[in-house]
């Protein structure tokens, strides 16, 4: 019985599932092409440098599948932001001075760390009146957005809200075993990754591919 429990704690690191939603705010005006310059900026202070480079190499995966793109990260650019004097803000001297197409910021607009698992006695679980639970899931918000430097507007912008899967085992005497599959930063890791994919699909011409994408990309 001891090693049937033992086994189950260590379920969630095997097997990782993840839902995501999207919630486009403004789809993609723009089509990526043409050796554009895009790079990444982020704006989670929550985050590790350690952190920040893997879902940095997390994102260049994806763009890297597109060879008419280039990308990088905006910090690897400070020396020649700062040689040639351009102030925050001032992203158009970005494109004339520095020729950099697009800014692609990414934030965490909120997230849901959960207790990692939950017990429930024969009572509370098979009860008249069964003890109300909250669902041991783990969930975060990322939101993409995509700046025209030229004209320093959005041209994209995408909210993820990435959620862990609960799993649960009922056993002989009754009683129910939840556990969380995943944790906050796996779900941060899935909703950067779906965003990318995202994002390349709806900043493709013609436009509207981003339809068959959204159901595609729901559980890649």
């Amino acid at each position: 019985m001891m090693k049937k429990y033992v086994f189950l704690l260590f379920i969630p690191f095997l097997i990782s599932c993840k839902n995501t939603k999207f919630f486009p705010r403004q789809y993609c005006s723009v089509c990526l092409q043409n050796a554009d310059l895009v790079l990444l900026d982020f704006n989670i202070p929550e985050l590790s440098y350690r952190e920040e480079q893997r879902l940095y190499q997390i994102i260049e995966k994806q763009f890297a599948k597109r060879k008419d793109i280039k990308f990088g990260l905006l910090e690897d650019w400070d020396y020649e932001i700062i040689a040639n004097q351009i102030n925050p803000g001032e992203t158009a001297k970005l494109k004339e001075i520095l020729g950099i197409d697009y800014i692609l910021q990414v934030g965490l607009k909120g997230y849901k760390n959960s207790e990692g698992s939950d017990w429930l006695t024969p009572d509370e679980n098979q009860g008249l009146y069964p003890t109300p639970r909250v669902p041991v899931t783990s969930n975060s918000t990322i939101e993409m957005k995509l700046i025209n430097t030229e004209t320093g507007r959005g041209v994209f912008t995408l909210d993820l809200l990435t959620q862990t899967i609960e799993y649960s085992k009922d056993t002989q005497d009754g009683s129910a075993f939840y556990f969380d599959s995943g944790t906050v930063w796996g779900s941060m890791k899935t909703g950067t990754r779906r965003g990318s994919k995202y994002l390349l699909a709806d900043c493709r011409c013609p436009k509207g591919s981003y339809i068959r994408w959204s159901k595609i990309l729901h559980w890649l």
